[in-house]
């Protein structure tokens, strides 16, 4: 794939489809060279090769910062997606732009659709595939293999990195003149 490799922009997230003994589908998040939009591209695997590469969903235009772009299969068998503000803060609560946000998608489409029972599915106005708002750069998320919850990760300026456990509509804080909050004296480790 044509891969922008500049700052924080490249081939960022790769997930194999649940189904993958019976469709070989492997979906990649990778920023295109020209014009830098991120992307997430499907393709088959066929004898150790990747055949019928096709773009399947297609995001605002990258920025050079704070992309996100990682990818997992949720327990319910549906593509999310962790997308960054691009360093614009205002994005993260914008509900008609996907950045700032995870975002859940129905891999039985082509391209990719918002799934079915998403928060803003039927709102108009509103982007149908966002679940969750209010992320700076969440560069990576897992889902717990025993309650199955959602838990992603999110990068502050220069403070305030946290893991979120993820819940759908639930506005996780990033904003313009977001402050940071450091405890007086020294920093202090906390183990969770």
């Amino acid at each position: 794939l044509p891969t922008d490799p500049r700052a924080e922009r490249g081939l960022i997230g790769v997930a194999v489809d649940p189904r993958f003994a019976s469709t070989g589908w492997v979906y990649v998040f990778h920023t295109l060279v020209t014009p830098p939009v991120n992307r997430i591209v499907r393709f088959r695997l066929a004898g150790g090769r990747a055949v019928e590469a096709r773009a399947v969903y297609t995001l605002p235009p990258s920025a050079n910062i704070h992309n996100g772009g990682n990818l997992h299969f949720g327990p319910d068998g549906l593509l999310y997606v962790g997308i960054g503000e691009g360093g614009e803060p205002a994005l993260a609560r914008d509900l008609r732009d996907p950045r700032g946000k995870i975002l859940r998608l129905d891999t039985a489409t082509t391209p990719l659709r918002a799934a079915a029972g998403n928060p803003y599915v039927g709102l108009p106005g509103n982007d149908p595939a966002i679940w969750a708002i209010g992320l700076r750069n969440p560069f990576d998320f897992t889902f717990d293999p025993i309650s199955q919850a959602l838990f992603a990760t999110d990068n502050g300026p220069d403070c305030n990195d946290e893991l979120n456990r993820v819940r759908p509509a639930r506005d996780y804080g990033w904003r313009p003149d977001y402050a940071c909050h450091r405890p007086a004296g020294r920093s202090e480790e906390r183990r969770v």
